[in-house]
């Protein structure tokens, strides 16, 4: 309710400057509202009862209610709203409910009471009031953020429970909803390991960046409510009181003679209701193409799972690859030890040379730096491993064979990732959306039906009887509105359109040739390194046998220090060279999963 504190008008021709002063306080204008509801109830009817009932609660239409993050994994995933609060009480103060049934209703799949509404984050640091009253942190401590890691999967999970049951039925030890997955999964890895799929498991419902995009895809659901909103009746309601002057002149036979124009008090209440009937499909067409947008996040959460998921297997195949280099140095260690032992011995007995001694003890040293590397290249690896999964990286194990799952041709394997790759299918979503908007836009260039309600009282008190009617004005039409001009503002905007479409189809091509060159080069990969494997293994076989020999003969006296060390170390590096081949054929075989869209389905399932 408006209240004016003071209203002041001039007469014309001479008449004197009257003021009206209207109390500011507002119960007294209440009071005054509610004065003027009574009177005009009995002339008025229903009209002012409604008026009145509408214009009292308007303050209670106010909200802060935030909408909480609702992720998707994939495309197909169908949204599902919290848990409904059998308890009144607590329904009242969970805002996120109601908005969260919103965002179900928006995708066309309402499934109330499946899963336990996240609990808020409380606020973390101690903070102090400033001077202009802001609440800032005490001291110079860093500010925290507002969400962590635990806020992602009971998100996920109440937005998308298919996705959570993929992943049950995949592993039935997963985690139950509403449970933290990164504890669930810790306490099984300790019982039994952490296989890939728990790995993957873990990074993919607990990482930020899903919760980031799922708020991108909980923003398109309020997109497709704003859109839908256009087709449903729009009502508007709205009261003020202050003062006015009502009156008339005449301006026959003398220009502005008998003035009557006396002053007093004025309250208004009115609504004006408007309801689409007709707009050749331009509010349907913008219906859907906020829900074709709904669709494309959906696909880029699917692809940032994805790569979510590669990253996780990068960092597992990793921390196996390093700790099987480990073991192979602590070997070449130990025998280096060794043969250092039987060089000294050899020097004692006047069989060797001090050169001999300090060669071998260099080439341990040598052979220590080495050792020192590749422990820090396992140490990076599990750091980076935790940060993905908050999971113990000394429970990994080694994953089953994916072979069977990898295309044995670029072809089909290209073929595939045309029809499944979440980044080309998100692409060719935006595009349909781009089209249903450009459709929106020409239909908006037509004429528009809409039934249109208003409806006015307005309330004088003044002086006298002329200062005091009351007026009452409504009137409900089918109204029928057509823009001739708007400056050429349409059609430039329906050429920003198609250009946006030209943008999003080349775009889609280079993503195109880069899933192409990816899946070539991956599928290089994997030829090159199953021959460098092949060769490495018959390397370290021969050269296991001339080492064997080198040590025979250098007991003998026919071979030298240098040799022996030499054909120890074409064994390590033979031995490396199939490690390292062995697991850039799985990298090659999983990065093929991952531009194939098929990485998250088949890594959770071995």
């Amino acid at each position: 309710m408006c209240v004016f504190k003071e209203f002041s008008s001039q007469a014309a021709l001479g008449l004197g400057k009257r003021e009206v002063e209207v109390r500011s306080r507002w119960p007294e204008a209440a009071k005054v509202c509610v004065e003027f509801a009574s009177r005009s109830a009995a002339r008025s009817g229903r009209f002012i009862l409604c008026a009145a009932a509408l214009s009292f609660p308007l303050a209670g239409c106010v909200t802060t209610a935030s909408v909480p993050s609702s992720p998707f994994l994939t495309a197909v995933a169908r949204l599902s709203p919290f848990q409904a609060n059998a308890n009144a009480n607590g329904a009242a103060t969970d805002p996120s409910l109601s908005a969260m049934n919103a965002n179900a209703a928006a995708s066309g799949d309402i499934t109330t009471g499946s899963i336990p509404p996240a609990t808020a984050v409380p606020s973390s640091g101690p903070q102090s009031v400033g001077q202009n009253g802001s609440v800032s942190p005490a001291g110079n401590a860093p500010i925290e953020p507002a969400v962590d890691r635990s806020g992602v999967y009971p998100q996920i999970a109440s937005a998308s429970p298919k996705m959570v049951e993929v992943f049950a039925a995949a592993k039935p030890s997963a985690p139950p909803p509403g449970s933290d997955v990164t504890s669930s999964l810790g306490v099984r890895a300790e019982r039994n390991g952490v296989s890939l799929s728990n790995a993957i498991a873990a990074a993919v419902l607990n990482h930020p960046l899903m919760g980031a995009q799922a708020a991108k895809v909980t923003g398109s659901l309020a997109d497709v409510r704003t859109a839908q909103g256009a087709t449903k009746p729009q009502l508007q309601v709205y009261a003020g009181s202050g003062g006015s002057y009502l009156g008339s002149y005449s301006n026959y036979s003398t220009q502005f003679g008998s003035v009557e124009i006396p002053g007093g008090s004025r309250s208004d209440a009115g609504f004006t209701l408007r309801q689409l009937v007709y707009d050749f499909g331009a509010a349907k067409a913008d219906i859907a193409r906020s829900k074709s947008l709904v669709n494309a996040e959906n696909l880029r959460l699917a692809d940032q799972a994805e790569d979510i998921a590669l990253r996780t297997v990068n960092a597992y195949l990793n921390l196996l690859e390093q700790k099987e280099l480990i073991a192979l140095i602590d070997k070449v260690v130990v025998d280096d030890n060794s043969f250092a032992n039987l060089v000294n011995q050899s020097e004692r007995q006047g069989n060797g040379t001090l050169a001999d001694v300090n060669r071998i003890k260099s080439k341990v040293i040598e052979v220590e730096a080495l050792r020192t590397d590749i422990k820090t290249s396992y140490s990076t690896a599990q750091d980076e491993f935790f940060r993905l999964t908050k999971l113990d990286s000394s429970k990994v194990g080694r994953p089953a064979s994916i072979s069977s799952q990898v295309p044995r041709s670029l072809e089909a394997a290209l073929a595939i990732a045309k029809q499944n790759n979440p980044s080309l299918l998100a692409l060719n979503a935006n595009g349909v959306s781009i089209d249903q908007q450009l459709a929106s836009q020409k239909a908006q260039q037509l004429p528009r039906v809409d039934l249109q309600g208003d409806g006015l009282v307005k309330h004088y008190v003044g002086a006298s009887a002329t200062a005091s009617p009351g007026v009452v004005d409504t009137r409900l039409m089918l109204m029928v509105s057509y823009k001739l001009l708007d400056g050429g503002v349409m059609a430039s905007q329906a050429d920003r359109i198609r250009e946006d479409k030209k943008a999003n189809e080349f775009r889609a091509v280079d993503e195109k040739e880069s899933i192409e060159l990816n899946l070539k080069r991956f599928y290089q990969a994997l030829s090159a390194n199953r021959t460098k494997e092949d060769a490495a293994v018959q390397g370290t076989s021969t050269a296991q046998k001339a080492n064997s020999l080198y040590l025979e003969q250098f007991k003998a006296g026919k071979r030298t220090v240098f040799e022996v060390l030499d054909s120890r170390m074409v064994v390590f590096t033979m031995q490396k060279n199939a490690v390292n081949s062995r697991y850039e054929q799985l990298r090659a075989a999983y990065g093929i999963l991952r531009n194939m869209g098929r990485l998250v389905e088949t890594a959770i399932r071995i």
